[in-house]
């Protein structure tokens, strides 16, 4: 059974996220991280309810706003009229589907945490002193925001961004053909094909390196191995020699 305590995550959640906001564009990031995660313990915590939880926390919700004069539109048969209807006169009371609010109220939750996840990826980003793990973490959050809603455009381009951060450009140039009317990923598209092209540079210039510096040591065993071979052939003649000598002077 919903609780009043259920009803505060929903505000909370936003209140939060707000807060959060304001860290964000003062650009102190910690802060703003702690409180995007904290107003995500609270937006899941109404992504979690089930139908009927959520049919009754909108009640809930509504017995603590009946000073305005709506009513249950569940709690009133068809046809019938609640019993202190204004029939003339004075202002007609608002019906309210519980169940509708109720899907109302998750489908706030799930906006709130999927701009939450967008705007944690976008601290890491737009933070001092982050290195390739940051950078994937960030990855993850753009992850949880395009399960949600795989065209998001800043969820991709962030993504990629990050992903060429943590110096995987393959897979960012991947993720940024997603933003083809993207100026700022095509841009950095190109950047990134720079890198790649860099990087190939370097590996086949390293492949060479190694191919010569095997072929060095290869030359070398192979001299080596000559060499003791005309040392091995030099000393038999030496021995035929000194035996010629030796019965020589015998005779």
């Amino acid at each position: 059974m919903p609780t009043v305590s259920d009803q505060t995550h929903l505000e909370q959640a936003h209140k939060l996220k707000e807060e959060a906001n304001k860290y964000y564009t003062a650009q102190d990031y910690g802060k703003a991280i702690r409180l995007y995660h904290e107003c995500l313990l609270h937006a899941r915590a109404i992504q979690q309810l089930s139908q009927s939880g959520l049919t009754g926390l909108a009640r809930v919700e509504r017995l603590q706003h009946d000073s305005s004069g709506a009513v249950e539109e569940d709690d009133v048969a068809i046809g019938e009229q609640p019993e202190d209807a204004q029939t003339s006169g004075g202002p007609e009371r608002t019906r309210i589907n519980s169940t509708s609010r109720g899907e109302e109220m998750k489908e706030e939750a799930n906006a709130i945490i999927l701009k939450s996840y967008n705007n944690l990826a976008a601290c890491i980003l737009q933070g001092a002193n982050r290195g390739p793990k940051d950078f994937l973490r960030a990855v993850e959050y753009c992850d949880k925001v395009l399960a949600m809603d795989k065209t998001n455009e800043k969820a991709l381009f962030r993504k990629g961004v990050c992903l060429a951060r943590a110096g995987q450009h393959e897979k960012a140039v991947a993720v940024l053909k997603l933003c083809p009317n993207n100026k700022e990923a095509q841009a950095q598209i190109a950047r990134c094909e720079q890198e790649i092209a860099e990087d190939r540079r370097k590996r086949d210039e390293e492949i060479r390196r190694n191919f010569a510096r095997a072929q060095a040591r290869e030359n070398a065993r192979l001299l080596q191995q000559q060499n003791a071979d005309q040392n091995g052939n030099a000393v038999g003649d030496g021995v035929v020699l000194n035996g010629d000598l030796s019965m020589k002077d015998a005779a």
